[in-house]
């Protein structure tokens, strides 16, 4: 496998779940659309930090070879 298929595939993963969840992720049932943004941006937040988190676990447990 080609070095840069891992940082590449991370990158495509965090974009295709960020399109998701901006989609049709969550389907809240709010009056207010700002409580709906804010939202959505919490739960893309969270799903980077935790792309990040595995990324940086992988490396320090040498996965990512």
């Amino acid at each position: 496998m080609l070095p840069i298929a891992a940082p590449i595939t991370r990158i495509l993963l965090r974009y295709v779940v960020g399109a998701w969840v901006a989609k049709a992720g969550l389907a809240i049932d709010v009056n207010d659309p700002n409580i709906f943004e804010v939202a959505n941006f919490v739960v893309a937040g969270f799903i980077g930090l935790l792309t990040e988190g595995w990324w940086t676990m992988a490396r320090r447990r040498g996965w990512h070879q």
